[in-house]
Protein backbone atom coordinates (compact mmCIF):
# COMPACT_ATOMS: atom_id res chain seq x y z
CA UNK A 1 0.00 0.00 0.00
CA UNK A 2 1.32 3.37 -1.06
CA UNK A 3 1.46 5.86 1.67
CA UNK A 4 3.64 9.21 1.16
CA UNK A 5 4.88 11.33 3.85
CA UNK A 6 2.04 13.42 6.12
CA UNK A 7 -0.49 11.19 4.11
CA UNK A 8 -2.53 8.55 5.32
CA UNK A 9 -4.86 6.03 3.89
CA UNK A 10 -7.73 3.85 5.20
CA UNK A 11 -8.37 0.12 4.61
CA UNK A 12 -10.47 -2.44 5.62
CA UNK A 13 -10.02 -5.40 8.09
CA UNK A 14 -12.48 -8.09 7.95
CA UNK A 15 -12.37 -10.44 10.75
CA UNK A 16 -12.14 -14.02 9.92
CA UNK A 17 -11.98 -17.33 12.00
CA UNK A 18 -11.95 -20.70 11.05
CA UNK A 19 -14.61 -21.57 14.11
CA UNK A 20 -17.74 -19.49 15.27
CA UNK A 21 -16.41 -17.62 18.39
CA UNK A 22 -19.09 -15.94 20.77
CA UNK A 23 -16.50 -13.82 22.16
CA UNK A 24 -15.14 -10.85 20.78
CA UNK A 25 -11.30 -10.69 19.88
CA UNK A 26 -8.68 -7.68 20.12
CA UNK A 27 -7.20 -6.49 17.47
CA UNK A 28 -4.19 -4.37 17.91
CA UNK A 29 -1.45 -2.67 15.13
CA UNK A 30 2.18 -1.74 15.33
CA UNK A 31 4.58 -0.48 12.47
CA UNK A 32 8.16 -2.81 13.29
CA UNK A 33 10.36 0.36 14.49
CA UNK A 34 7.75 0.56 16.99
CA UNK A 35 7.62 -3.00 17.68
CA UNK A 36 11.73 -3.30 18.20
CA UNK A 37 12.35 -0.15 20.25
CA UNK A 38 12.85 2.50 17.40
CA UNK A 39 11.29 5.09 16.43
CA UNK A 40 7.73 4.80 15.05
CA UNK A 41 7.32 5.78 10.83
CA UNK A 42 3.90 5.01 11.14
CA UNK A 43 0.74 5.70 13.25
CA UNK A 44 -2.75 3.69 13.14
CA UNK A 45 -5.95 4.32 14.03
CA UNK A 46 -8.65 1.84 14.69
CA UNK A 47 -12.30 2.32 14.63
CA UNK A 48 -12.92 0.36 17.03
CA UNK A 49 -10.38 -2.53 18.73
CA UNK A 50 -12.62 -5.70 19.14
CA UNK A 51 -15.06 -7.60 16.96
CA UNK A 52 -16.38 -10.92 16.14
CA UNK A 53 -16.02 -13.45 13.23
CA UNK A 54 -17.44 -11.66 10.44
CA UNK A 55 -17.35 -7.82 11.38
CA UNK A 56 -15.37 -5.52 9.25
CA UNK A 57 -12.90 -2.45 10.83
CA UNK A 58 -11.64 0.69 9.60
CA UNK A 59 -7.85 1.19 9.59
CA UNK A 60 -6.29 3.91 8.47
CA UNK A 61 -2.44 4.13 8.38
CA UNK A 62 -0.35 7.60 8.52
CA UNK A 63 2.84 7.67 7.33
CA UNK A 64 4.51 10.23 10.25
CA UNK A 65 8.54 9.67 9.00
CA UNK A 66 10.13 8.41 5.93
CA UNK A 67 10.96 4.75 5.85
CA UNK A 68 14.67 4.09 7.28
CA UNK A 69 14.97 0.30 5.19
CA UNK A 70 16.50 0.00 2.20
CA UNK A 71 13.14 -1.20 0.62
CA UNK A 72 11.23 2.09 0.59
CA UNK A 73 8.55 0.51 2.70
CA UNK A 74 7.93 -0.04 6.52
CA UNK A 75 6.44 -3.02 7.98
CA UNK A 76 3.62 -3.30 9.95
CA UNK A 77 1.84 -6.43 12.14
CA UNK A 78 -1.62 -7.05 13.04
CA UNK A 79 -2.17 -8.71 16.31
CA UNK A 80 -5.54 -10.40 17.02
CA UNK A 81 -5.95 -12.00 20.68
CA UNK A 82 -8.47 -14.02 21.67
CA UNK A 83 -8.11 -15.20 25.24
CA UNK A 84 -4.49 -16.88 25.25
CA UNK A 85 -4.45 -17.50 21.37
CA UNK A 86 -2.67 -14.48 19.21
CA UNK A 87 -2.83 -14.09 15.75
CA UNK A 88 0.07 -12.22 14.26
CA UNK A 89 -0.26 -11.10 10.02
CA UNK A 90 2.23 -8.72 8.91
CA UNK A 91 2.01 -6.25 6.06
CA UNK A 92 4.12 -3.39 4.30
CA UNK A 93 3.03 0.27 3.35
CA UNK A 94 5.52 2.54 1.22
CA UNK A 95 6.12 5.70 0.06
Amino acid sequence: MNVPLGESRTIELQLLSDEDTSEPWHVDVADLPTHFGGAAELAFTLDRSEGKNGDRLELTIERIAAPTSDTGATAFVITNTLGDTKTLWAAYAGD
